[in-house]
């Protein structure tokens, strides 16, 4: 077992895979039986856990201190925990830091931090790039192998493309396989109808829908999901969040970083000057929120699919 480290840093956008993330550096540290406490930056970084940060549990395991949205944590904050992190001695707590924003960068001035340096120096840090079509299918192919389950490259393939790109999503569509697939046998095509496959046409038409003023055919996309909220809610805030980024990035011209086919890509990109960033900015706070609202617990599939239409109602209009 490598030593473990003083304090250390994930950079990770996918709640999912930075969970997995979070797993497997328990099991490699054999950290699995010292308690986990959670503290969320929105939250503040309170007494508790100054008090929990620098107390040392001299007669057995210590504690793992989960900080996320770490990204948020202004400089001053930062400054406060430099000296406590640096002095942390071998029975401290160990902080784990959770910078969950897509494409983070370090500001220049953390680089230039002592504590940043350390943590550099003895490799306390790890980017989790995020799923794209190219690795989700590695991904799908290690969790359907954890679950004794056996697949042909095409469905594979077939997988990769029509699931979201979302590390929970996927792993919960591999557990329904795994409730109704024998290990001796092969997933069938046939299996597939209980997974939540969300063509991305759908969405576009959606979108479309929704900046075109087509109010007959937004409520017929409203009436093609009727109760069906809980099987399609998670691949289309998924779908709906790519959208507005492939969007956004085509209205800034970014066209060269974008894998498409050159016939969608100019549909697209029409449909970007058309909605303007306003609109685009409204799509991608609208997937964030209705991801965060389901994931408490806020609202229930139904309801969150709901809240999409009802929000979207102001932007057909």
């Amino acid at each position: 077992m490598s030593s473990r480290p003083k304090f250390f840093f994930f950079i990770c956008a996918d709640s999912g895979l930075l969970h997995f993330a979070l797993d497997e550096f328990e099991q490699k540290y054999k950290l699995t039986d010292w308690q986990k406490k959670v503290f969320w930056v929105e939250q503040g970084l309170d007494k508790e856990f100054w008090s929990e940060l620098g107390a040392a549990n001299l007669f057995g395991p210590s504690k793992l201190l989960i900080i996320r949205q770490a990204q948020n944590l202004s400089q001053k904050e930062w400054q406060g925990l430099e000296p406590y992190l640096l002095a942390l001695g071998p029975k401290a707590p160990l902080p784990v830091f959770c910078f969950e924003k897509e494409k983070y960068s370090f500001p220049a001035w953390l680089k230039k931090t002592r504590l940043f340096q350390k943590a550099e120096q003895n490799h306390y840090l790890e980017t989790i790039p995020e799923l794209n079509r190219k690795t989700i299918f590695n991904f799908l192919q290690e969790q359907l192998k954890s679950h004794g389950l056996k697949i042909s490259n095409s469905l594979l393939h077939q997988l990769a493309q029509n699931l979201p790109l979302d590390a929970w999503v996927c792993k919960q569509e591999i557990e329904k396989l795994s409730l109704i697939v024998d290990p001796s046998q092969e997933v069938k095509p046939e299996h597939l109808a209980v997974l939540n496959l969300v063509m991305e046409e759908n969405i576009f038409a959606l979108v479309d829908s929704l900046v075109g003023n087509k109010s007959a055919k937004w409520f017929e996309q409203r009436f093609a999901y009727w109760d069906k909220e809980e099987q399609v809610v998670f691949a289309l805030i998924s779908l709906l969040h790519r959208e507005a980024k492939l969007l956004w990035m085509l209205y800034f011209q970014e066209d060269a970083k974008i894998n498409l086919p050159a016939f969608i890509k100019t549909k697209k990109k029409a449909l970007s000057q058309r909605l303007g960033l306003e609109r685009i900015s409204f799509l991608l706070d609208l997937a964030l929120d209705c991801e965060l609202k389901i994931k408490t617990g806020e609202l229930s599939p139904a309801q969150t699919l709901e809240y999409i239409f009802t929000k979207s109602l102001n932007f057909v209009r």
